[in-house]
């Protein structure tokens, strides 16, 4: 196993604050990596971007209020994680995407992954069939 953490996608994170299929299972991954790495989960900085658009999304659905959103993203941005910056993913990303037809969003986690040498942990069951060719781990939690 690798010693740098894994990375969580957006897609397993946001059931941290939602309420929604796969939600036990996010909070037991994420417990697990709290216990073996303290600075948290390794993400990229898009995180908060693309957790912010799940959270504004269920305002306009009216799923959520305005208000719990922004304690979403207040707590959200408590969370330590490590974060690496786009700008230092994104070319390698924009590769991954043309190579393994995928959003240049989902590219970023994998690449991420892939430079750390360790697993992606995702709730979308398309991106894991997607990158069974790639050169990284990708585990699919409940969705």
């Amino acid at each position: 196993m690798s010693e740098n953490p894994p990375v969580i996608d957006a897609s397993v994170l946001v059931k941290l604050f939602l309420p929604e299929s796969g939600s036990e299972q996010a909070q037991a991954l994420i417990e697990q990596v709290f216990a073996r790495h303290p600075d948290g989960p390794a993400v990229p900085d898009l995180i908060y971007a693309e957790c912010g658009n799940v959270f504004w999304k269920k305002v306009q659905r009216g799923e959520l209020t305005a208000k719990a959103a922004q304690a979403c993203m207040a707590d959200l941005c408590a969370l330590p994680m490590q974060v690496f910056p786009l700008s230092e993913l994104a070319e390698n990303a924009l590769d991954w995407a043309l190579r393994y037809h995928i959003t240049v969003y989902d590219a970023v986690y994998a690449t991420l992954a892939a430079a750390l040498c360790t697993q992606l942990h995702t709730a979308e069951a398309a991106l894991v069939r997607l990158l069974k060719r790639a050169p990284v781990e990708v585990q699919e939690i409940g969705g």
